[in-house]
């Protein structure tokens, strides 16, 4: 099932065959799921961080890991270090995924009539308005519902594709239901339609 990761602070959840893949190419090491970008000569290791008290400290080595551990210190993360051509490879697969995701799912909803807008996309990731006169949909290109519209927002939301609905019956919830499960089983992913 799906690898969750952090990419410079942003989090996601990818599929496992991304991840291997990357593993495969030796964009990074087994075990990284925090990657961030070092320069130099700290390409393609580990960082640890760790933490006594406020104080913090940052090693590279297990050795000396292995004496901060010992003298009372916390470790809290370990970043795999690598280049900043190997993070806009990694940002870029992980964008064109979710991208992906999202017009299949987008797609899908309009098809099944559960989208109906006036004007405007879900891709800014603003909530649909009912109001055609509301600021965010003035001025700032939110989407206006239309009379049969049944989702307010698609969003990714710590890595999982999430989409909120507004008055489905339980026949729909149960559509859905099984729509999110099929599309967790095609792309790897994790959804969560509330």
């Amino acid at each position: 099932m799906s690898k969750q990761i952090v990419l410079e602070g942003w989090c996601s959840i990818i599929p496992d065959k991304m991840y291997e893949k990357w593993l495969r190419l030796k964009l990074i090491k087994k075990g990284a799921v925090d990657i961030g970008t070092a320069g130099g000569e700290f390409d393609n290791v580990f960082m640890y961080v760790l933490y006594k008290g406020d104080e913090s400290k940052t090693c590279r080595s297990k050795v000396e890991l292995k004496a901060l551990r010992a003298d009372g210190w916390e470790m809290r993360r370990k970043i795999f270090q690598v280049t900043e051509a190997t993070i806009e490879i990694l940002h870029f697969e992980v964008g064109k995924w979710y991208k992906d995701v999202f017009l299949y799912v987008e797609t899908w909803l309009k098809k099944n009539k559960f989208i109906d807008l006036q004007s405007g996309s879900f891709n800014g990731g603003f909530c649909a308005e009912t109001d055609p006169n509301h600021e965010v949909v003035k001025n700032w290109g939110a989407p206006l519902a239309g009379p049969n519209n049944k989702v307010a927002q698609i969003k990714e939301k710590f890595g999982r594709i999430v989409v909120y609905f507004n008055g489905l019956t339980k026949q729909e919830r149960a559509k859905i239901d099984r729509f999110a499960v099929s599309t967790e089983k095609k792309f790897d992913c994790i959804c969560d339609f509330v």
